[in-house]
This record gives structure tokens, C-alpha cells and sequence, in this order.
């Protein structure tokens, strides 16, 4: 059964960029331009890249096809936590485009003062934040991180739902449905207002979304079916196809 708290927020469906590539950048061509033609549900775009010159040149390739500042755009880049620690300003492109920052658990876990000075960075911007965990007490420790520092994520992903070339080492070991199911127990325990978001492996086929929004999802993110697909446009309009019946 579909949780209480699901039927009540609308879903999100999240694209997951691969480090960059011109492959990448064309599927993220064709995500940019679906979202900017079709009235597509509330899709958010993680641009997942290692440095900030490549999220510049993604941010660029979507501005030559579409209005960039329209998307739900955020990044998951190290570098841009480098350029806060040691006082640099971000590139005025990415600063406009951009509205939020996605955290991998280790990064909020680990500690140090990184994350302290991105936390106030993305406060005064207003930044939203999200993060990815693996397990309930990761994703329990790196919520509790951001809410202490004034910082209140928006949506997590939780993975890895399914077997998935994401995380080849894992195999068929994967976290599984369980994993979202227990997380959800615990955020419903605790009154926590963050929307839950199962990744890894999740794609048009058989029941992967439908099991995954009734196991307690708020929504589904996505990688491989996206961005190694032919026309990533047509998937996304699959997706949420598949994510509304």
C-alpha cells in the first residue's frame, strides 16, 4: 500500500546526470528540451559531475536549447564545495542556474569544515539541498546534519533498489525495497517532511516504479535508463507514464 504521506505530495521523478561526456550532454540535451515543451510532472535534474568547468559546459549545451533558469537544476560536484571552503566565488553562470546542492552521504558523514562552510554558503542563497544514503542510519545521521545546521533537505534518494552497472561490485546484493520501507518507517516515526526517493536499477520495465512507490516512494531517480538511452526525452515522457497509473 501506498503510504499516507506519499498520496499526499505530488511525485518527483529525478535525473541523474553521468560524469560528463558528450553522450551525457546530449541526453541531457534532450531531457531539457522534453521538460521545456511537455507539462511533465516535478522532475529535478542532478547534474553528478567532478569539477566545476564541467557543469559549466552542461549548463551551456541546456542554455543553447531551452530557458536553463526553468529547470529544477542542482549539482553534485566536489569541486564546488573546494571553491567554498577557500573563499572563491562560483562561475555568475552556474550561480544563475543552479538552485540547489545534492550531498553524497560520505560527505556528510565524514565530517570537517567543508560542509560547514557550504552550509552557510547555501543558506544565504537559499539553496535547496538533498543528499543519497544507503542504509537507515546513514540516512538518519547525514538528516539530522543538515536540520542542525539550518539546512532542511527537500528530498533524499535511497538505494539501491535494484541490480544496477551503477554499482557493478554489488551485483544482486543490492539494499533492495526493504531499505526504503525501513527508511520510511523510521522518517514517519520521527515527523521528518523530506520526500523519499528510491534509485539504482529503476527503469520503464515491469513493476520497478509501482513496487517502489508502494513500498513508500515519493518518487524515483534515474541514471542508465536515461542517459544511455537513444531519444533520453521519450524515456522521461515513459517514466512518467509509468509513475502516474
Amino acid at each position: 500500500m501506498v503510504s499516507l504521506a506519499t498520496l499526499a505530495t505530488p511525485l518527483r521523478l529525478v535525473a541523474v546526470s553521468r560524469p560528463y561526456s558528450i553522450n551525457s550532454q546530449q541526453s541531457l540535451g534532450q531531457l531539457a528540451t522534453k521538460l521545456g515543451q511537455s507539462s511533465l510532472g516535478r522532475t529535478t535534474v542532478v547534474l553528478r559531475v567532478d569539477s566545476v568547468d564541467e557543469c559549466i559546459k552542461y549548463i551551456q549545451y541546456i542554455g543553447s536549447l531551452c530557458d536553463n533558469t526553468t529547470l529544477d537544476l542542482r549539482v553534485n560536484c566536489p569541486e564546488v564545495l573546494s571553491y567554498i571552503l577557500e573563499g572563491r566565488e562560483l562561475p555568475n553562470e552556474l550561480e544563475r542556474a543552479v538552485g540547489g546542492f545534492h550531498f553524497k552521504e560520505l560527505a556528510l558523514l565524514s565530517g570537517g569544515g567543508v560542509c560547514e562552510h557550504a552550509f552557510e554558503y547555501f543558506k544565504e542563497r537559499q539553496w535547496e539541498v538533498s543528499f543519497s544514503s544507503h542504509s537507515v542510519e546513514n540516512y538518519d545521521s547525514c538528516y539530522s546534519r543538515l536540520v542542525s545546521s539550518g539546512l532542511r533537505p527537500d528530498f533524499f534518494l535511497v538505494g539501491t533498489m535494484y541490480e544496477t552497472n551503477s554499482h557493478p561490485e554489488k551485483g544482486a546484493n543490492v539494499e533492495g525495497i526493504e531499505l526504503l520501507r525501513s527508511v520510511r518507517r523510521l522518517h514517519d516515526e520521527r515527523r521528518r517532511g523530506a520526500e523519499i526517493v528510491g534509485i539504482g536499477g529503476i527503469d520503464v520495465e515491469g513493476g520497478k516504479i509501482r513496487d517502489v512507490l508502494n513500498a513508500g516512494g515519493d518518487g524515483v531517480a534515474v541514471i542508465g535508463a536515461l542517459f544511455g538511452a537513444d531519444d533520453s526525452g521519450e524515456v522521461l515522457e515513459r517514466l512518467w507514464e509509468k509513475m502516474e497509473q
